[in-house]
């Protein structure tokens, strides 16, 4: 801050005494008292102003005011951002509710078709079959009797088995395929309807 300087008295209309601040011109380093309520607008507005000497001179740089703008601008939009990955986890998060819901429901259908006696094959309604259930798969599927106890097996537990040995416990979601991301092999799965 630079010297006050006392306006006349007589017929004055503004403010007696004015607080100044000295400045050195950018191009010819003229020294200036300019009022320091001028320097804060021109900070603030960017415009140009000029010396004695009739160089222009101005403030390129943010004022203050519009760094904390900026600083705002950038928080709500990271706001913004943290709220929709949020939310997206959330919608993954109940999506992978209903289809663990939904293999349960695949999985207690299934043990109560074994349980009751009913063929685990898909399409087959054959019924009554008791305990012998896989002596009713060795016959009359002999195709798939050996391998429909071990397809089902890891179906009934949420463990999908891939071609290379290699398991993922997950639900199974007839939407997207169970890949094996290390080797890109499909799961062998049996959906039962």
């Amino acid at each position: 801050m630079g010297t006050i300087l006392k306006a006349p008295e007589a017929g004055w209309k503004y403010p007696t005494t004015q607080q100044t601040e000295m400045m050195h011109c950018a191009r010819c380093s003229m020294m200036f008292g300019v009022p320091s309520d001028f320097i804060q607008r021109r900070r603030d507005d960017h415009n140009t102003f000029y010396c004695p000497n009739g160089h222009s001179n101005w403030y390129p740089g943010k004022s203050d005011k519009e760094k904390l703008q900026d600083e705002v601008a950038w928080l709500r939009r990271d706001t913004q951002w943290h709220d929709d990955q949020r939310r997206a986890a959330e919608k993954d998060a109940a999506h992978q509710r209903r289809v663990a819901a939904a293999a349960k429901g695949r999985i207690t259908k299934m043990k109560n078709r074994i349980a009751a006696g009913v063929c685990p094959a898909p399409g087959c309604k054959r019924s009554g079959l008791g305990k012998d259930v896989a002596a009713h798969l060795k016959t009359c599927h002999p195709d798939s009797s050996s391998t429909m106890h071990d397809r089902h097996k890891p179906f009934l537990t949420g463990e999908f088995v891939f071609s290379n040995g290699t398991s993922s416990l997950h639900a199974h979601d007839p939407d997207f395929p169970d890949v094996d991301p290390a080797t890109g092999d499909e799961a062998e799965t049996i959906l039962v309807e």
